[in-house]
């Protein structure tokens, strides 16, 4: 079995990127998540997969509710059913999302997240990273892909910045708090899961449809070394 869930209060990617947000004298952090997403456009939304779905088709954005991390990974096949080992609490309509644009449609946000993801997943080589793992790299391709002017952003299949009138450098800042918050949310959406699915725990590379993780031995963590 994974181990006990760690605390993201104490987590280093969570003080990195608390760091990231404000230093160590930010006693508001999610005051300013808010307005960095505000700073967006369309505006950054998060929350579950069914209170962000909702909030695009009232808002009629065309975008859609992203899982940050794989929704597959956490089951032992498909997107539903049973979870692997250490993901019992995890369901996929109540998981952490975001709004990205469109339905996997070649340039958009949505579709440059999931091959990001896919090609993170192959260069694995059937080695199960770990959810800590994941969120890193997850955090990595969000801001690349906040900060990029190639994707599409609206129904219109134009190619801008999500930050429209914003300098190189100021579209590169404003991501990287960005996808600073999202993994911060993201963090809390795990550990707040019942039970908590624990950063130490092994996923499955669901997008390129691998098997459910080994079951640790007895007395082990079950958590193999990945070089990632």
């Amino acid at each position: 079995m994974a181990g006990p869930p760690s605390n993201p209060q104490s987590s280093g990617a969570m003080v990195a990127a608390q760091i990231v947000l404000a230093g160590a004298a930010s006693t508001d952090i999610d005051a300013e998540c808010a307005a960095i997403k505000a700073s967006f456009d369309p505006p950054i939304v998060t929350g579950s997969h069914s209170s962000v779905a909702a909030a695009n088709k009232a808002s009629g954005s065309g975008c859609q509710a992203e899982h940050a991390v794989p929704a597959s990974n956490f089951h032992e096949s498909g997107r539903s059913g049973p979870r692997i080992e250490g993901a019992s609490g995890y369901n996929t309509g109540d998981a952490f999302c975001w709004n990205a644009f469109d339905n996997q449609s070649a340039a958009t946000e949505h579709k440059v997240l999931t091959d990001a993801m896919k090609q993170f997943s192959e260069s694995l080589g059937g080695q199960n990273a770990t959810l800590e793992q994941w969120m890193d790299q997850y955090q990595k391709k969000a801001e690349e892909c906040l900060a990029s002017e190639s994707e599409s952003r609206s129904d219109k299949a134009e190619q801008r910045s999500r930050l429209p009138g914003k300098t190189k450098e100021e579209r590169e800042a404003l991501a990287k708090k960005e996808a600073a918050c999202l993994r911060i949310e993201m963090e809390r959406a795990f550990a707040a899961m019942d039970p908590p699915v624990s950063p130490s725990t092994p996923l499955r590379n669901g997008l390129t449809q691998g098997p459910p993780p080994p079951s640790a031995p007895a007395g082990g963590s079950g958590v193999p070394s990945v070089g990632v």
